[in-house]
């Protein structure tokens, strides 16, 4: 059984679904970030920089916005 779901409805899910893609590629990014700071410790190399260079940013709403907009074309595009 099929249902209908509004436009409204799609694009809450195509939200949803943008911030958990978003939030794992945050959380991945920091996995990284972490493990790479460990291992230069390790090594007893410096790590600031590299950490300065390679430390991701949380997401903003506005670029969520964007994302999910590039989602919901590709859901309409025929």
């Amino acid at each position: 059984m099929s249902t209908n779901k509004s436009p409204f409805e799609i694009r809450l899910e195509i939200l949803k679904m943008t911030a958990e893609l978003m939030k794992a590629e945050y959380e991945s990014n920091m996995e990284f970030v972490t493990e790479m700071q460990e291992n230069l410790s390790d090594k007893g190399l410096n790590t600031q920089a590299m950490i300065d260079k390679f430390m991701p940013k949380p997401f903003d709403f506005n670029e969520m916005l964007a994302k999910s907009k590039q989602f919901y074309e590709f859901v309409n595009a025929k």
